[in-house]
């Protein structure tokens, strides 16, 4: 009805004017494409419909230096590397927002335009932009933005047709800070490859294994639902598993310290960290766990059977892999991954599916798995979950094979969002 229309052209007209009166100290074509961007966003909202890099990419087609508007406020801090980096993101941020606010693509969208989009919808007057940034574009980011930490997670090979080898990869990475003397750089120590670094930025190292490291990793206990550790004389609880995630948590600690964060404080934001979709994440169905366990290479696949291996309760697994360009399409790393461990973890029965079923199926069946079943869609692998006898069930999955399983179990209501 006319009410109706009213309304809702009232709250389109006010929150069209908020965006204009906000921008007034931006130049004419950043303003443009940052209410440009907002109204894209008020129209995805609208019709219910995701897109985390759309704004970005309106924005920045008007105004191709908007990084450089949007951040020069701002203290910078990158994260990138093979893999840790959304969980080092995650954790970071919260331990700089008890001190400082932050802004961050908690999105997950870590390429340029998904950059801009949350520094855009979230930005404003915030005093540090915590930003996972793609391996690649950190050398595209760098001639548009002041970059004051670069944290390196981890660098292992990954997606090699499109990133070439760890040493490529990391030379790609450093190209980013090559001209930018003041960005201090947070490397992981335990890496030999961190100690060939030929660059004039000051370097802090975080490890367990590096005598030297600033901040040393020690005294670790990993359980299944959290684990203790210490970093130089600070113990610490993390919320989750894994020897991997203890690195996470030393990277983001060497940073938040080094911004001056209390040690009272990271203890604190490590108590309220809330586990990231698809890392570690446990949902219920029909009486049983499912826990995602997201894996993109063999370092990241070996490391998560680890954390399953603690899981002593009867367990059914779930491989699903797809080969696309976000995933990387040469998969020749499953044939290195540890598949024989995981057939010896007694796992009672194995589904498998995903774009790259057929040689994923030979893969397992080569490393001796019992009971091998095919699912062919996300409905079809939810069946056998609610018929499973088992206590747990593990979805090992690669990025966009995860994410098929993971909204479409949202879609069928397995999954509040």
């Amino acid at each position: 009805n006319n009410t109706d229309k009213m309304i809702v052209n009232s709250k389109i007209l006010s929150n069209y004017e908020f965006i204009i009166e906000e921008l007034g100290s931006m130049t004419l074509k950043s303003t443009i494409a940052t209410s440009t961007a907002k109204l894209a966003k008020m129209g995805l909202n609208a019709t219910k419909r995701s897109g985390s890099s759309l704004p970005g990419k309106l924005a920045q087609r008007i105004d191709p230096e908007i990084i450089s508007h949007l951040t020069d406020d701002k203290q910078v801090i990158l994260v990138t590397g093979t893999n840790g980096k959304t969980t080092t993101t995650a954790l970071l941020s919260e331990m700089l927002r008890t001190e400082f606010d932050v802004v961050t693509n908690d999105s997950g969208a870590n390429m340029e335009q998904g950059l801009i989009t949350s520094l855009i919808l979230k930005g404003q007057d915030k005093d540090i932009a915590v930003l996972e940034t793609d391996e690649v574009y950190v050398r595209k980011l760098s001639p548009q933005l002041t970059i004051d930490y670069l944290v390196i997670t981890n660098v292992f090979d990954d997606q090699v047709d499109r990133l070439g080898s760890k040493e490529q990869t990391l030379q790609t990475i450093l190209a980013g800070v090559k001209h930018q003397p003041q960005a201090k750089l947070v490397l992981n120590g335990d890496l030999e490859l961190m100690h060939e670094i030929d660059i004039e930025n000051h370097q802090l190292f975080f490890g367990k294994d590096f005598a030297n490291a600033n901040y040393k990793l020690h005294d670790v206990s990993i359980g299944l639902n959290e684990s203790q550790l210490k970093i130089n004389d600070t113990a610490l609880t993390a919320p989750f598993s894994g020897m991997y995630n203890m690195y996470n948590v030393a990277a983001a600690y060497a940073v938040a310290k080094e911004l001056g964060i209390s040690d009272e404080n990271i203890a604190q934001a490590l108590r309220n960290f809330k586990r990231i979709e698809g890392r570690q994440e446990v949902i219920h169905i029909a009486g049983k766990d499912v826990v995602f366990n997201l894996v993109k290479n063999t370092a990241g696949f070996n490391a998560t059977l680890d954390v399953i291996k603690l899981d002593n309760r009867q367990k059914a697994c779930v491989l699903a892999f797809n080969n696309k360009p976000a995933d990387g399409e040469d998969m020749s790393w499953l044939d290195e991954a540890d598949f024989e461990q995981l057939a010896n973890m007694s796992v009672i029965r194995t589904y498998y599916g995903g774009m790259y079923q057929k040689p994923l199926g030979e893969r397992a069946r080569r490393a001796g798995f019992d009971e091998l079943i095919e699912f062919n869609s996300p409905e079809e692998l939810l069946g056998y979950i609610k018929c499973e006898e088992n206590d747990v069930v593990h979805i090992v999955a690669n990025y966009t094979a995860l994410y098929d399983i993971r909204n479409e179990f949202v879609k069928l209501g397995v999954i509040d969002e």
